[in-house]
């Protein structure tokens, strides 16, 4: 019996739960410690029972998903394996467009997809022989030509997808109406079990996507939103998933993440993973993506790579004007603030105001009613200087954006470590909120260099946070009740209410120069359950993975 036949016999016989339990003994096997429960969370989703249970569920509705995969020189293992992976499915309404551009060294690949298009007896899956290769952007959109379904998936021709995906996303679609949506990611070597990392995302961050396809495996789309985004282009080519992403995003009615491990990436000799140099004209080509998706929606910026990584870039706006800053810095934390205010004579930046403040909140709200003249207030943390001339014009860039929220940046200790990136909020022992990067050492980026460049935050934190006055206003101020300690996180979670996005920025940090009060710093109780009061049910934060652990670590 073929290998198809024998795929084809356990999937029919025995159900997707038997291809499943042949996918967990043939892919899977004794994880690297330090990936031990990333496997162990990939093993308990392969549970037979969980997948049977799935396969009985009946949706409302159940639209038929498309998935596009393009194939060239593909090695015939690793096609099986994807092409098995999709027949394991749970949710049965799929199909398979398969477009093949291999070169006639490798007729194998066309004879070997023929065989799994003509043993289907769904007849689900479907072949087209291109005549040429015209690039991974055009041959996907022939994959898109073939397709009939409501919504369409993209899955590369030498990964694999987990028999729950479709089911996930399907579930999300009834759940959210979602018109796109992507899930978490495993990349590994060899053998699913063999982890190399994995990529648990944060909800839909438009800035975070503008620095890093973070999306990237498994996404899913509705067929309307492809056709008015206007497909792949192929200028774009290496990165074309990125330019699309960045389009089909601002055009979608709902993004969903799914915080589940449903794709396996597979890092391979000559794949992008496992050496971007291999193909270095990605780089160029996302760097592009970026630029002109920003210059489609009237944002004039100029994009780099960063020094994080060639895929990671650093976008600068160009200011159409140079507005008034207000610099309010109070002394709730620090006694002496002027230390702080004789700093900010390195700005380069010069249209601004310093305004000192004895007090907390009602006295900086007063200040900002009455005093403050700047169309953009920025606070400041009396205990902390500037060290990097361009600082205020960092924030700003980002601040006078319509969409733009608070904006912030990170504070670091004299001894090179890490006081606070930004804040976590529904995590640490009393479920509030800790700060991102506590400890890390000066230029350690983090989980996947997310704390190098810029991104999207649920809130930041009291060292430096800048924002329009007339934002300001709307969402109220600071609330007078509460401390340093809360005030400002506070305030970022009204502005995300009202639909603004607070924005991370490194690269206008700033260096703790005086001890913090420690009687102003500490959480009192009384503020703290009057803060969880307020916001209970709501401090979760979007941005920190459900399967990272709940102390603010950014670890499974």
């Amino acid at each position: 019996m073929s290998r198809i036949e024998k795929a084809l016999t356990i999937v029919r016989n025995k159900g997707v739960s038997g291809a499943a339990k042949m996918l967990r003994r043939r892919y899977t096997a004794a994880p690297k410690v330090q990936s031990r429960r990333a496997a162990a969370l990939v093993r308990k989703s392969m549970d037979r029972a969980v997948l049977d249970a799935q396969r009985e569920h009946k949706f409302k509705n159940n639209p038929l998903i498309s998935i596009l995969m393009p194939v060239y020189n593909t090695d015939i293992d690793m096609l099986c394996c994807v092409i098995e992976s999709v027949m394991a499915q749970t949710y049965p309404v799929w199909e398979l467009c398969i477009c093949d551009a291999s070169d006639g060294a490798h007729a194998s690949v066309g004879d070997k997809c023929r065989e799994y298009e003509a043993a289907d007896s769904g007849c689900r899956i479907k072949y087209r022989r291109l005549a040429e290769n015209k690039g991974i952007a055009a041959n996907t959109n022939e994959c898109a030509d073939m397709a009939s379904g409501e919504y369409l998936a993209l899955l590369d021709h030498d990964d694999i997808l987990h028999p729950s995906a479709l089911y996930k996303v399907v579930a999300e679609i009834e759940k959210s109406g979602a018109d796109f949506l992507y899930t978490d990611e495993l990349t590994f070597s060899g053998r699913i079990g063999n982890v190399l990392l994995t990529n648990l995302k944060p909800d839909y961050s438009p800035d975070t996507l503008r620095g890093n396809n973070y999306i990237c495996h498994f996404t899913v789309f509705s067929a309307e939103l492809f056709e008015y985004a206007g497909k792949f282009r192929s200028e774009y080519d290496g990165s074309q998933d990125h330019d699309i992403f960045l389009r089909m995003t601002k055009k979608a009615k709902k993004v969903s993440h799914i915080p589940e491990i449903l794709y396996f990436w597979r890092a391979h000799k000559g794949s992008v993973v496992e050496d971007v140099a291999v193909k270095g004209y990605a780089v160029d080509a996302g760097i592009r993506a970026v630029r002109d998706n920003l210059a489609e929606w009237g944002q004039n910026a100029d994009v780099a790579q960063s020094d994080v990584y060639p895929t990671i870039y650093r976008v600068r706006y160009t200011l159409p004007e140079e507005p008034l800053v207000s610099v309010i810095i109070s002394d709730e934390a620090c006694e002496s603030p002027q230390q702080c205010a004789n700093s900010l004579k390195i700005t380069e930046y010069g249209n601004y105001e310093i305004i000192l403040v004895n007090g907390g909140g009602a006295a900086i709200n007063e200040c900002v009613r009455q005093r403050a003249k700047g169309s953009f207030i920025l606070l400041l943390d009396g205990s902390a200087e500037a060290t990097e001339p361009d600082w205020m014009r960092e924030l700003l860039q980002y601040a006078v954006r319509d969409d733009a929220g608070a904006v912030g940046t990170g504070l670091f200790n004299l001894d090179g470590t890490v006081n606070s990136y930004f804040m976590i909020t529904g995590v640490g022992s009393d479920k509030t909120a800790v700060p991102a990067g506590r400890a890390l050492n000066a230029g350690d980026n983090g989980y996947l260099g997310r704390m190098g460049f810029t991104q999207n935050v649920n809130a930041l934190n009291s060292a430096c946070l800048m924002v329009s006055r007339a934002k300001y206003l709307e969402a109220g101020g600071l609330d007078e009740k509460l401390s340093v300690t809360y005030n400002r996180i506070d305030l970022c979670l009204r502005l995300r209410e009202l639909g603004y996005n607070n924005i991370y920025t490194p690269f206008a940090a700033f260096r703790l120069i005086c001890a913090e009060d420690d009687k102003e710093k500490r959480k009192d109780r009384e503020e703290t359950e009057y803060f969880l009061a307020e916001w209970r049910g709501s401090l979760r934060d979007p941005y920190y993975n459900v399967n990272f652990r709940r102390d603010g670590t950014y670890l499974l």
